[in-house]
């Protein structure tokens, strides 16, 4: 009897060391939603300034971005049609109270904006569209560089997708996963 009562203890064991192991893997900022508060909305789009490379890196091998998780949240590169219809101030509009970087620092989840400090909180989403960069170059952006796919080297690459875009929280994710443990769990200890 002890034979058959360790094996499902053994493997609701494993089943949580897995489900540990996906929830720090989901807290790194590239693998994560990008929070409302690093991204803002203009011309029915949300805009996210994804940090100090074009999307295929600076010099084509340095920094590149990473879409791989974030299409999943409904993320892509903007159109050259969509980046002519900016305002010459856009860059100005990531500047608002509560933004995820505070006023004249950095954060060390989120970004920070150089050179200098700036006067206000200010949204930079690079931590989650790169593992190379964790900043925004604020002079190119109010320079108006900003990249479409593998433009200037040093030009800032801005992501975007349809305002309104529900994405999924993380702890619901860790929910539903521990729920489907435990339903595998029952269903295996039903059939032994």
């Amino acid at each position: 009897m002890l034979k058959f009562a360790v094996r499902p203890l053994k493997w609701l064991m494993g089943a949580l060391a897995f489900t540990l192991v996906s929830t720090q893997a989901w807290a790194l900022p590239i693998n994560s939603p990008v929070p409302g508060n690093a991204y803002i909305e203009f011309a029915g789009l949300d805009w996210a300034w994804g940090g100090p490379c074009p999307y295929l890196g600076c010099g084509g091998f340095f920094g590149q971005g990473d879409l791989s998780y974030q299409a999943t949240q409904g993320w892509r590169l903007p159109t050259a049609a969509e980046l002519a219809s900016l305002p010459a101030d856009f860059a100005d509009g990531f500047v608002f109270s509560g933004a995820n970087v505070p006023q004249g620092g950095t954060d060390p989840v989120s970004g920070a904006f150089i050179p200098g400090a700036i006067a206000g909180d200010a949204a930079c989403a690079s931590p989650y569209f790169s593992t190379a960069h964790s900043h925004c170059d604020r002079s190119d952006g109010v320079s108006g560089l900003w990249a479409v796919s593998g433009a200037i080297d040093y030009s800032e690459q801005l992501y975007v997708r349809q305002a309104g875009t529900p994405v999924p929280e993380p702890s619901s994710l860790a929910l539903l996963g521990a729920g489907l443990i435990g339903l595998g769990f029952f269903r295996h200890k039903k059939a032994s």
